[in-house]
């Protein structure tokens, strides 16, 4: 419920709600056999972002004390090192000798896992060419996935994630992608701008 009321006004670009997004991410960390900690952490990964409306209006520098009065110091670092370390390119870890923190770099990878789950980028619309360029649309969103698939099935397979590599796997062939689905998701988010408008 906590989590819920700090982002519940929330939704993706897919159009998922913020909060389907946060118990998704901390289900793949439960479902690859994490500490309990860790799965806590997935459930409050972006409590620290800016976008995230925090109860009392505090700034993200001064929720650390309430994550770690509600649920522990172990969880509120945990999330502090997760806002940290997603400013930073997934590839910075493979290079030989790499510090890595892998309880971050798990929650990272279950979260960019949950970002491809169920055909979400596709629900993003935007298929014309017109838009092949655009951020946040379909085609930008698989073209960045596929650029960095590589580096993310590496790093998965070096924590020896197997639950998160099948999925990736699966998720990542985006030539299984309905291209109707972001078509339809465009039509449909045109028809509702349309409504708004009047």
């Amino acid at each position: 419920m906590f989590a819920l009321r700090q982002v519940f006004s929330l939704t993706r670009g897919s159009g998922k709600t913020f909060i389907t997004h946060l118990v998704g991410t901390a289900s793949l960390v439960r479902e690859s056999g994490c500490p309990e900690y860790w799965v806590i952490g997935a459930l409050l990964h972006a409590l620290h972002q800016h976008r995230v409306p925090f109860e009392s209006s505090l700034a993200p520098e001064e929720r650390r004390a309430v994550l770690a009065d509600r649920f522990g110091t172990q969880v509120a670092e945990l999330v502090r090192r997760y806002t940290s370390f997603e400013s930073e390119g997934l590839a910075a870890f493979m290079g030989a000798g790499a510090a890595v923190d892998i309880d971050v770099l798990t929650l990272r990878l279950a979260d960019k896992l949950e970002d491809v789950c169920g055909y979400a980028l596709a629900l993003h619309g935007n298929t014309g060419t017109d838009d092949l360029g655009l951020r946040g649309g379909y085609p930008w969103r698989r073209d960045t996935k596929t650029a960095e698939a590589a580096t993310i099935i590496k790093l998965i397979l070096r924590l020896r994630l197997d639950d998160l590599h099948r999925s990736f796997s699966h998720w990542l062939d985006f030539e299984s992608t309905p291209a109707a689905l972001a078509e339809m998701c465009t039509g449909w988010q045109n028809r509702v701008s349309i409504l708004i408008a009047r």
